[in-house]
């Protein structure tokens, strides 16, 4: 266990679950059109990320890193995959 910082204070840990983005594999493009409520949650989204690292991210950018780490997150698609091979 760590030790606590002085007066009790924590580290603050971000806003948001997702995580910073980063690199990786060549673009991909896809297009997306968000309407209503999908629209200002994202928006909302692109405040939190903000927040939470302290710039902000491109849209494309964030949408591609939220869809890669639900996919990372889905098991039954990772189970399906690993028994589905690429011929």
């Amino acid at each position: 266990m760590s030790p606590t910082p002085p007066n009790g204070a924590r580290a603050a840990k971000p806003v948001v679950a997702l995580g910073r983005i980063g690199g990786g594999a060549p673009p991909v493009e896809l297009k997306i059109r968000l309407a209503g409520d999908s629209a200002a949650v994202f928006a909302d989204y692109l405040r939190a990320y903000q927040q939470a690292y302290g710039e902000a991210p491109d849209k494309d950018a964030l949408a591609a890193h939220m869809l890669a780490a639900f996919i990372e997150s889905d098991k039954g698609f990772a189970a399906w995959r690993r028994s589905h091979p690429e011929a």
